[in-house]
């Protein structure tokens, strides 16, 4: 088994093994020696040596390594410092994708209050299956009301029913309620979130 010497500055340190040597503080640049090579050489320039290395660095040679991957100069920052196009686009992709999950959990409240709104626009219409008089009633709480309204022919003792569609007493007091309703659950439920 051959035994190995390194410098360490001005010092020769050894003999040693190749697995003691794997135990000093030798890094890739370090110079060593062993009996079949004719000079100090330096560990990286001695392949049948440096495999030991390659794969089990020491602290030294980690070191060795941080050293040689050393920052870029203070002067170079502004140019490595992103634009402020950059920085926009990054925000407007934030806020897009931000926008995007809001959607995706209360896309349920988003549609219940868009179709609210259109009730109201239908109730204020004389369309039928909505609102056939075309003004909604106010005396009840829709959807607690009759949709149907009795009414007698002249000369007939048979009694009708009146359809006034199913949004008749439909108005900005239903509205209200039932939107304010879906805001108040997403509150809630914001404000669940922020406590986990």
């Amino acid at each position: 088994m051959p035994v190995f010497y390194y410098l360490e500055g001005k010092e020769k340190r050894g003999p040693y093994s190749i697995d003691e040597l794997q135990t000093k503080p030798v890094t890739a640049d370090s110079f060593i020696w062993y009996d079949r090579l004719q000079g100090w050489t330096r560990l990286e320039d001695v392949p049948e040596v440096y495999r030991y290395f390659k794969n089990q660095p020491n602290t030294a040679s980690l070191l060795t390594m941080a050293e040689k991957i050393a920052p870029p100069p203070i002067d170079q920052i502004t140019t490595a410092l992103p634009k402020a196009a950059t920085i926009a686009t990054t925000q407007k992709k934030a806020t897009g994708n931000f926008a995007k999950q809001l959607f995706d959990e209360y896309r349920f409240a988003i549609y219940w209050c868009l179709s609210h709104v259109v009730i109201l626009l239908l109730s204020y219409k004389e369309v039928y299956f909505f609102n056939n008089t075309g003004t909604p009633r106010t005396d009840k709480f829709w959807p607690f009301v009759k949709f149907t309204d009795p009414y007698f022919m002249p000369d007939d003792v048979k009694t009708y029913s009146k359809f006034n569609g199913f949004f008749t007493q439909y108005d900005w007091t239903e509205f209200s309620f039932y939107t304010g309703l879906a805001f108040f659950i997403v509150l809630l439920s914001l404000a669940y979130r922020k406590t986990k």
